[in-house]
């Protein structure tokens, strides 16, 4: 289906990528200012371990090997539920983890103004995701909980342009509806394939 709407394809298909990504770096640079203003003691390490009176490990702060830094907090039976990261590169992102080690949401930025939310099933698979693009583009898709496809994408152009994508459960997208930014609507129809069929206003069957 090819109705110049590329950057719908783009801001849908951007959840996955982003919740392992970066949250804004103004809360790391609120957090070392407040601890400058104290003048508190610093105590360096590579990783810090905190247990409770069990010995059960209920937190890990520590630096990667791939200079990633992440919090790590376990509940009473040592399983991780939340954690923060933060990557050499200016991004992080912050994930609820539920009983079995599944996620269940996730929220990031990368450092090039990407950012998401993502909520998840109790398996782990995705179910629902709000994506933002640099510029202004957003989307939100809705998955299947099975399979873990796409099956509906609403989205805006940085240019304001909204559009509205029904797949099947293959994820092939079989319906369009959009406005341009002039106002005028249009719908395209496409086959198993992707191919367009049939559309207003009329556009060429896709090869």
């Amino acid at each position: 289906m090819n109705r110049d709407r590329g950057w719908i394809y783009i801001v849908l298909t951007l959840v996955g990528g982003i919740i392992g990504g970066a949250l804004s770096n103004h809360l790391w640079g609120a957090a070392s200012a407040a601890a400058a203003e104290k003048k508190v003691n610093t105590i360096t390490a590579g990783s810090f371990v905190l247990t409770d009176a069990n010995g059960v490990q209920r937190a890990l702060l520590s630096i990667e090997p791939d200079e990633e830094v992440s919090l790590i907090l376990n509940d009473m039976s040592g399983n991780e539920r939340a954690e923060l990261r933060a990557g050499r590169n200016g991004g992080a992102s912050v994930g609820f983890f539920n009983e079995a080690g599944n996620r269940l949401v996730g929220v990031g930025a990368t450092a090039d103004g990407h950012s998401g939310l993502g909520i998840y099933g109790p398996d782990g698979k995705v179910v629902a995701g709000f994506s933002s693009i640099p510029g202004g583009g957003t989307g939100l898709t809705l998955y299947d909980p099975q399979t873990g496809l796409a099956r509906l994408g609403l989205g805006s152009a940085p240019t304001g342009e909204p559009a509205l994508l029904l797949l099947d459960k293959a994820g092939v997208n079989r319906v369009e509806l959009s406005l341009t930014k002039e106002g005028k609507p249009g719908v395209a129809f496409a086959n198993e394939k992707g191919k367009t069929f049939a559309g207003y206003p009329q556009v060429p069957p896709s090869n």
